[in-house]
């Protein structure tokens, strides 16, 4: 594989704007300000809108239709990569969701952090990040009393990227509140997600996933999805990528050699170790361990995959 020309690198620094230290230590400066939501009651379904706090008080654009009368089960939607949470819907009320208000779920999407109106930096939907994320929202909707929630009636769903979100929140499916509630996420339909992050970016066909073998990109699908992810906000003007995945892809583009005998390149192991480990359901070996000892523990999976997907194949 050649080495990117350097002028695409240039480009790719100018898009990104200056390098930054990692979003761990920048979100605070990119946290924006939760509101709450505000509803409109007139409204059939009642709407809310507004900005919840995620983790580390980074403000993400929300919005939650109710139901006629309650309580009602909650259904979290969640976006594609690089969408927002009024993608897929014909308007922001989101009249597709009516089939779901009108059978009594309540239905809550966001953009996730880095993305749409949302504040913060994208992790990559990081079990640290991404999905604390959710379970913050969550709880911020049950302990609302505006909003008659049940809270062991949780489900999610989501595309791609929020199929991955769907997949990683059933390995942390039960938690407690702010306010002392325990939520238990009831069943979860990730559609078309990843299992194997880093064999679904760059697979390299040797058992097992964690074979000190680097593979080779799905080149069009990687850059597509870089560049497709980034944000050019004159709100928010400070890039919406931690810093590990500009690197990661820059050093993906520069080509062949990626290790020597045994030896990685120190940028795409610590790449390889972050996708597996904080980003990939098949990497959850404790959670699949307790999955088989405790038949409780389990959630309940509606995959939804397409047999010719060529980013995430049948395999995963």
């Amino acid at each position: 594989m050649s080495r990117m020309p350097a002028a695409i690198l240039v480009t790719l620094s100018l898009v990104l704007g200056p390098t930054v230290p990692s979003a761990a230590d920048h979100d605070g400066a990119f946290a924006g300000q939760a509101t709450g939501l505000s509803c409109d009651d007139d409204a059939s379904p009642t709407f809310c809108t507004g900005f919840l706090p995620g983790l580390g008080d980074v403000a993400l654009d929300v919005d939650l239709a109710l139901p006629a009368t309650g309580p009602y089960p909650l259904l979290v939607v969640v976006h594609g990569w690089g969408g927002s949470k009024g993608s897929g819907s014909a308007s922001a009320s989101y009249p597709g969701d009516d089939a779901l208000t009108d059978r009594g779920y309540a239905v809550l999407r966001y953009s996730a952090r880095g993305f749409g109106d949302s504040w913060g930096q994208t992790h990559l939907a990081s079990l640290d990040v991404e999905i604390e994320d959710l379970k913050l929202l969550v709880s911020s909707v049950v302990d609302d009393e505006r909003f008659q929630v049940v809270p062991t009636r949780i489900g999610v769903t989501g595309a791609s990227y929020g199929g991955g979100h769907s997949y990683l929140i059933a390995t942390e499916n039960r938690w407690t509140t702010a306010e002392g509630t325990g939520v238990r996420v009831a069943a979860v339909a990730p559609i078309v997600p990843w299992t194997d992050l880093i064999e679904s970016l760059m697979p390299n066909g040797i058992e097992p996933i964690d074979a000190p073998v680097v593979g080779t990109s799905k080149l069009s699908y990687v850059s597509g999805l870089f560049v497709g992810g980034l944000r050019d906000d004159p709100e928010r003007p400070y890039p919406n990528y931690i810093e590990l995945l500009p690197e990661l892809y820059a050093r993906v583009m520069a080509g062949e050699p990626y290790q020597v005998g045994d030896r990685i390149d120190p940028v795409l192991e610590q790449g390889i170790r972050e996708l597996g480990e904080l980003r990939s359901v098949a990497w959850q070996d404790e959670w699949l361990d307790t999955l088989r000892r405790d038949r409780k523990a389990r959630v309940p999976i509606l995959q939804i995959q397409g047999w010719t997907d060529d980013l995430f194949p049948v395999t995963e």
